[in-house]
């Protein structure tokens, strides 16, 4: 199944929860956004920046808004070899949860997005992605397999980025 698929299935699932009368919580109903902008944004064109904002976190240069959520996903998915599904699980085998932590990371360094948004992309909590974000920060240090899948992934979606800028 796509990460196209996937956010469409979650939208109806929204959808139907509310149409039914079922009370929607608040990290309910920012699922049910991330779910419609990452969709807005989907399209075959390469992901483009948006107008530079400026970071909320020292350190970080964020570009782009959440519409790359989709592009990073199947990204990190073609470069790892482990499914949407897969890192949408809670199984813990490490190439799942590399691939889930460099997803992690992308996703917040490039974006302004809040952990709990980025954590409901894959139905995970924002501790997993806290949790996740430090990891690859330490393979950053040492070159571990985290670091190593997040350069590849930006390298493939940014490949006018030089290796200062990452």
């Amino acid at each position: 199944m796509s990460a196209k698929s996937l956010l469409e299935k979650a939208l109806e699932q929204c959808s139907a929860d509310e149409a039914n009368g079922v009370q929607l919580f608040p990290a309910y109903n920012r699922l049910k956004r991330a779910c419609e902008m990452a969709l807005e944004g989907l399209s075959t064109e390469p992901v483009k920046p948006l107008v530079r904002m400026e970071a909320p976190r020292e350190g970080s240069a964020v570009e782009y808004g959440p519409e790359i959520v989709v592009p990073v996903c199947n990204a990190v998915a073609h470069i790892t070899g482990v499914t949407v599904e897969g890192m949408k699980s809670v199984q813990r085998t490490q190439n799942i949860v590399n691939a889930r932590h460099a997803f992690y990371w992308i996703v917040r360094k490039r974006t302004a997005m809040r952990l709990v948004d980025i954590a409901a992309v894959l139905g995970h909590d924002h501790a997993s992605v806290n949790h996740a974000i430090n990891k690859v920060e330490e393979d950053k240090i040492i070159g571990g397999e985290r670091w190593r899948i997040v350069r590849a992934v930006e390298s493939k979606l940014w490949p006018e980025v030089s290796d200062e800028t990452r």
